[in-house]
């Protein structure tokens, strides 16, 4: 969103679905590039001048530990939007705190 010349917007949305609570965040920044964000969960991945690429695969593979996941998408509308699902209650067979 940093080169959006526009009022900058996030949106968050928090909801139930099934079993498991979604949470999106979404702007109106300028996405990614299709290129990109098809590889964006590989190691060294980065759109930004000094990023490691490793926060987004780090990310997905706690939240996969978590029974969960996280998608990336472009909006049609502009922006990106980042969908993390997480179980809302422990499911069987996993360990329980």
């Amino acid at each position: 969103m940093r080169d959006n010349s526009d009022a900058k917007v996030i949106e968050v949305d928090i909801r139930a679905e099934g079993p498991d609570a979604l949470i999106t965040v979404s702007d109106n920044g300028p996405g990614i590039v299709p290129e990109i964000l098809k590889n964006i969960f590989r190691k060294s991945i980065t759109t930004k001048k000094d990023g490691t690429g490793v926060g987004l695969v780090i990310t997905r593979d706690l939240l996969m530990h978590g029974d969960g996941d996280v998608q990336l998408r472009n909006r049609e509308e502009g922006g990106l939007a980042a969908t993390v699902r997480l179980p809302l209650f422990g499911r069987p067979g996993k360990l329980q705190a």
